[in-house]
């Protein structure tokens, strides 16, 4: 179930504090709400970044300047260049949520059919932040691996030179996990 979170965003808040970003939207003027259910960082600028999955989150007014940083992540990737790609070893167990700029992208559990995904519409040129967050469990048998990068569909068969993300999971890895990479593209 989502939940649609509308927020008002106001001008005026203090210039030296971190700002507040939830699923990526710039969200400093949130008062009086609790959010169950998500992860927290602070990043290297003092900059409190919240992963909501189950929160869809809709800027509506602000004085202009606020609504032109939210809205610059325009989306400008042609489809079929990038590409996520999954290979599972005889894995149990994992589940895998993949995020990109703070929006959820794809689940992926071990024991499913590969996915091959066109993330073309997802990521915007220059730097796309891809968070990939495992849920613990009971894990067994191989590897469960994730990789994204450039790749090109030639009659129905994906290339991939080198991923440029690539991401794994072990039957040692059974507690929960939160990583991020910085995907640039050009």
């Amino acid at each position: 179930m989502w939940t649609l979170l509308t927020l008002s965003l106001l001008a005026g808040a203090p210039a030296e504090a971190g700002k507040v970003y939830i699923n990526d939207v710039r969200a400093d003027s949130l008062r009086n709400t609790a959010l169950k259910g998500v992860d927290v960082t602070i990043d290297e600028n003092g900059d409190v970044r919240i992963i909501a999955p189950h929160y869809n989150i809709e800027v509506v007014g602000g004085s202009g300047e606020e609504d032109a940083e939210a809205d610059s992540g325009e989306r400008g990737v042609e489809k079929g260049v990038w590409w996520l790609v999954t290979e599972d070893n005889k894995s149990s167990g994992h589940s895998i949520d993949v995020y990109i700029d703070g929006a959820k992208v794809k689940t992926i559990k071990s024991g499913g059919a590969q996915v091959i995904l066109d993330l073309g519409p997802y990521l915007r040129r220059g730097g796309n932040k891809v968070s990939f967050i495992s849920k613990g469990g009971e894990v067994d048998g191989g590897v469960l691996k994730v990789y994204i990068g450039r790749a090109s569909n030639q009659s129905g068969t994906l290339n991939m030179d080198t991923p440029q993300v690539e991401y794994s999971r072990r039957a040692s890895d059974s507690g929960e996990d939160l990583k991020d990479f910085e995907l640039k593209i050009d």
